[in-house]
């Protein structure tokens, strides 16, 4: 997958704006300010999404939705934040209403002041090396090129053309949360990997779209070069 500024552009702005609203949300719903009682009609955990963030836009922080075009795409990443960030730190004790939807959607959402970030394992980092293959692999081909195997393993040994892959893996794994596809926490290893250093995260780290196209620069550099050879 070779990027342009204008995917970029989209992908991360729906990458930003989705996070802040899973935060928010769940703020409100440790607040009790927001609820998750209108039962849907349909048992998608998108389509619910996308009736609830509707029904209850005007009173959604209008600073996260303005301007937000692809709404599909937005609540597929803020729905993916629990497959990848995020976990359950003990069941919640369940509770009879009277009107209680079962959707995933809701199901979702009243379970967020649950919530707590997740620590990647060592078998997620695996995964995160295995995502970063596989969009080298994809990015060679659509470079029409070839280059040998032992030159492949040149991006694994070497740790800054391994760092500038993560970027690239990741947006790429952006990409196909927005579609509701996820590598569950080998995504969050690769988040980790380069907005995180000494095992802490980088103060006010935004991953901008300048940065990824630097990334794809050089990648696409030395894939030529190891093709040429």
């Amino acid at each position: 997958m070779i990027f342009t500024s204008q995917e970029l552009d989209r992908v991360l702005t729906l990458h930003e704006k989705s996070y802040g609203m899973f935060r928010w949300l769940k703020d409100a719903v440790s607040a009790g300010t927001v609820t998750f009682d209108a039962i849907h009609q349909s048992t998608d955990s998108t389509d619910a999404a996308l009736e609830w963030l509707q029904r209850f836009r005007d009173s959604l922080p209008s600073s996260i939705l303005d301007g937000l075009t692809d709404m599909r795409a937005f609540a597929n990443l803020l729905i993916s934040y629990l497959a990848t960030s995020f976990e359950l730190k003990a069941a919640p004790k369940l509770t009879r209403a009277r009107r209680q939807c079962c959707c995933g959607w809701c199901s979702w959402g009243t379970r967020l002041d649950y919530v707590v970030p997740r620590t990647p394992s060592r078998n997620d980092y695996h995964t995160a090396e295995d995502l970063k293959r596989v969009y080298l692999k994809q990015f060679v081909a659509e470079l029409s090129v070839e280059i040998p195997t032992e030159q492949r393993k040149l991006f694994a040994r070497n740790e800054s053309l391994s760092f500038e892959l993560a970027h690239l893996a990741y947006v790429r794994e952006l990409v196909r949360r927005t579609e509701f596809a996820s590598q569950g926490a080998g995504v969050l290893a690769l988040w980790r990997t380069i907005a995180w250093t000494n095992s802490n995260p980088i103060p006010n780290f935004r991953l901008m779209p300048v940065r990824v196209l630097d990334a794809q620069f050089i990648v696409e550099a030395v894939v030529k070069q190891a093709a040429a050879a």
